[in-house]
């Protein structure tokens, strides 16, 4: 069993757990059985260059996705109230890809500075309400936050965070979500703003700053 072998078998699977398909449905994309696919995942038998570029177009990944040890990825946090249903594993894998081709370009343009990610806090709440001290403390970290990236007066949220190193991030999404936020030890934070017109930009303030609420409080 080879180790490239074993690498793509090992990112075969990982895209199929992600996408949600079985071995059959790899198989009719490829045109062999099933358990040809389990040898491909086994690292028993390595699909040639072909096959490999055709799951690749079906993946919507690169092909260098299936030959690399391990893929970047990001966390994501978000508010929904049927995540499974509003931001499907396709869905996150597409924007993953978008956000780290984003962060790679302005590397290669020697645009990107140091990785941050915003001080985080731990606040251990039971039941469904804030007590007044949680309420207190959580006024203490944002009015604390404010005063360090400097929204006290500042109303153009979107070019101070960036500024302080938080990826600000626009894209028109067919989802029902405003906003997302997600981080990587790698790449640093970053907060996606659904761009669809039919979203009032006051919203897509709003919403920047409440994605900054959940890069501190739920990291």
């Amino acid at each position: 069993m080879s180790n490239i072998g074993r690498t793509i078998g090992r990112n075969i699977e990982k895209i199929k757990e992600r996408l949600g398909v079985t071995n059959e449905d790899i198989g009719e994309v490829l045109g062999v059985t099933r358990q040809t696919v389990g040898k491909y995942i086994a690292g028993e038998q390595i699909i040639d260059s072909a096959k490999l570029f055709k799951l690749a177009s079906f993946c919507n990944v690169p092909l260098k996705y299936f030959l690399q040890d391990s893929e970047a990825s990001l966390s994501f946090m978000f508010r929904a109230d049927n995540p499974k249903d509003t931001f499907d594993q396709s869905k996150a894998l597409l924007i993953n890809r978008k956000l780290i081709s984003y962060c790679d370009l302005l590397k290669a343009a020697n645009e990107a500075d140091s990785v941050y990610i915003p001080e985080s806090y731990r606040i251990t709440v039971s039941g469904k309400s804030l007590s007044e001290d949680q309420r207190d403390k959580i006024k203490e970290i944002a009015d604390k936050q404010r005063r360090a990236l400097g929204l006290e007066d500042e109303i153009d949220i979107y070019r101070i965070l960036e500024d302080h190193g938080i990826n600000v991030y626009a894209m028109s999404l067919d989802i029902s979500l405003d906003a997302l936020s997600a981080y990587s030890e790698e790449y640093g934070a970053f907060i996606l703003i659904n761009d669809r017109q039919d979203i009032p930009e006051e919203r897509k303030r709003f919403s920047c700053a409440h994605e900054l609420g959940h890069l501190i409080f739920h990291r």
